[in-house]
């Protein structure tokens, strides 16, 4: 019998259109949520029928220490997205990126990977800074999406 491959929740990574956005160290926000609608039906008093009813999908948060290059790539992704949003000759609505995030196991295999369509950035989040302050400067991203079932 071979032993499970255990998903460890420090590896992952997250790659948006084929570009690798770099390390994070936190990913918050992998949710679907269903919301059933409830029938009763006529002479039925022992229970109500549950229809299948909107799924909804939480936004996306990553955090992580801020480096120059994986910080870099972030902001020209960033850029290069709300810059095709705003071109006056873009025919067409922006359908979204896709992204996928993947778990790894301990031997950086996949354990699994949640392919997310029509991700859209809703916010960027820069570092507190400080003169007083010592600890490391953070960023965190915040993507919204249409789904990854």
């Amino acid at each position: 019998m071979t032993a499970p491959r255990l998903g460890l929740a420090m590896r992952f990574r997250v790659v948006v259109d084929g570009l690798n956005l770099g390390n994070w160290a936190s990913c918050k926000g992998l949710k679907l949520t269903c919301k059933p609608y409830t029938l009763r039906e006529s002479g039925n008093v022992e229970y109500e029928e549950i229809l299948p009813g909107e799924l909804s999908y939480a936004p996306i948060t990553l955090e992580r220490a801020m480096d120059a290059s994986s910080s870099k790539t972030v902001q020209n992704w960033l850029r290069s997205t709300y810059t095709s949003w705003l071109d006056e000759a873009a025919a067409e609505i922006f359908p979204g990126s896709t992204a996928q995030i993947t778990l790894l196991d301990g031997a950086q295999q996949t354990v699994l990977t949640w392919s997310l369509r029509g991700v859209y950035p809703i916010a960027w989040t820069g570092p507190t800074l400080s003169a007083k302050d010592s600890a490391v400067a953070i960023e965190a991203l915040e993507l919204t999406h249409k789904g990854f079932l």
